[in-house]
């Protein structure tokens, strides 16, 4: 498998490590999980103080048995809402229907009553630990820090609501999917050109994403680019006001989280020290993988296999998977993501890459329309038109 792989330094065989036992390959994905309910590490994942105001904003039963170990959504029509306890939110918000759902929390569209809007309203479960909780109250804080045209805004929060802005229209996921032809890659790179404007905003902020991923970068009608879901985001400096805006790196008992399909090796491998900003510049690159080739870079429908090949960063090469994919993007992303993060260059660079890519595009688009105008021949009107003027002034017959 090696030989049709990217190449990376030595490491450990990835048939070796496929050896280790279940406890052993499961800590490296589920310890953040396992330390969830750890009273310390609750004490240190959060380094601001919160406020209790145990405000729990909305109660929906999204789901209820269906039989022997199976749950299904309810209807719109049956989401229970205790308006007695809820009074506040109820008197401010109505829920309408449900937009998207995850293992951590789900997302129901609301109409906001004092400024007659549409807005989109992420739920944490009910039965969150502890840490889960601050964590949610963090990703509110980290996002309503970030105030960024790439990153979608918070309009309110409570401890387990955040209420953002309904953004209409698809996930880069989903237009990759859609994509059929190569004239749409201007618009799928232009996009990742916005969220890396929002990715190095963040970085200026001290802050690193950590989820960066085509699902999570939303384009609207109107082609508008935001960048969502800043649940495990992490600071790894403080920011210009010498605050710490989010979690801290060097509190997080385990780094190892995300979607396997694409984390970088420092994160698959759980090596705290190794991760930082050039960890975001890692996904980047995979995101534009994921646009070339139509999938992530560490695709497997095992996750923990996806995570021992993010591992050892053992991708397909791009020359495989997208042979007719343009090179400068192909050396953007392998570059992005190579194994050793200071090989990866920055996100100034990687911008510049495709920004010269899309400049190229435009202007071969540009002279591609010119010289099919100059081949077209006077419209028959005009030269009708020509005629009449010239004879109103006494010229010609």
């Amino acid at each position: 498998m090696a030989s049709g792989l990217a190449r990376v330094p030595p490491m450990t065989p990835v048939r070796d490590r496929r050896r280790s036992t279940n406890t052993e390959r499961s800590r490296m994905w589920d310890s953040v999980i396992a330390a969830a309910d750890d009273r310390t590490a609750t004490e240190t994942m959060m380094p601001v103080e919160l406020s209790a105001d145990h405000v729990e904003a909305i109660e929906v039963g999204f789901a209820k048995p269906t039989g022997r170990g199976s749950r299904t959504p309810l209807p719109v029509s049956e989401m229970v809402i205790d308006t007695s306890t809820f009074t506040e939110f109820n008197r401010r918000y109505r829920v309408h229907e449900r937009l998207d759902g995850g293992g951590m929390a789900t997302v129901v569209l609301a109409r906001q009553h004092a400024l007659a809007r549409d807005v989109a309203v992420k739920v944490q479960r009910k039965d969150d630990s502890p840490t889960r909780r601050l964590l949610f109250r963090a990703e509110a804080l980290v996002t309503a820090y970030l105030e960024h045209p790439n990153i979608v805004p918070v309009y309110d929060a409570a401890d387990n609501c955040l209420v953002m802005r309904r953004v209409r229209g698809s996930s880069l996921a989903a237009l990759i999917n859609e994509r059929t032809s190569d004239k749409e890659l201007p618009r799928l790179i232009e996009a990742i050109v916005r969220a890396c404007d929002a990715i190095a905003f963040a970085h200026s902020r001290g802050i690193m994403h950590r989820d960066i991923k085509a699902e999570n970068v939303m384009v609207g009608e109107f082609g508008e680019v935001l960048v969502v879901d800043w649940g495990l985001a992490l600071s790894f400096a403080p920011g210009p006001d010498g605050e710490w805006h989010a979690p801290r790196l060097d509190h997080c008992p385990s780094v190892c989280a995300g979607t396997p399909g694409c984390v970088p090796p420092e994160i698959a491998r759980g090596e705290r020290e190794e991760v930082g900003a050039h960890t975001d510049l890692h996904m980047l690159g995979g995101m534009l993988y994921h646009v070339l080739a139509g999938h992530m870079p560490f695709d497997h429908q095992d996750r923990m296999e996806a995570l021992l090949l993010a591992a050892g960063n053992l991708y397909p090469p791009l020359a495989k998977e997208a042979p007719s994919a343009p090179a400068r993007l192909v050396r953007a992303s392998e570059r992005a993501m190579a194994f050793l993060p200071e090989e990866r260059g920055t996100i100034a660079e990687f911008v510049t890459d495709l920004r010269t890519w899309l400049g190229r595009e435009v202007a071969r688009d540009h002279d591609a329309s010119g010289r099919r105008s100059r081949a077209m021949p006077p419209a028959p009107i005009q030269i009708g038109f020509k005629r009449r003027l010239l004879r109103a002034f006494g010229i010609g017959s």
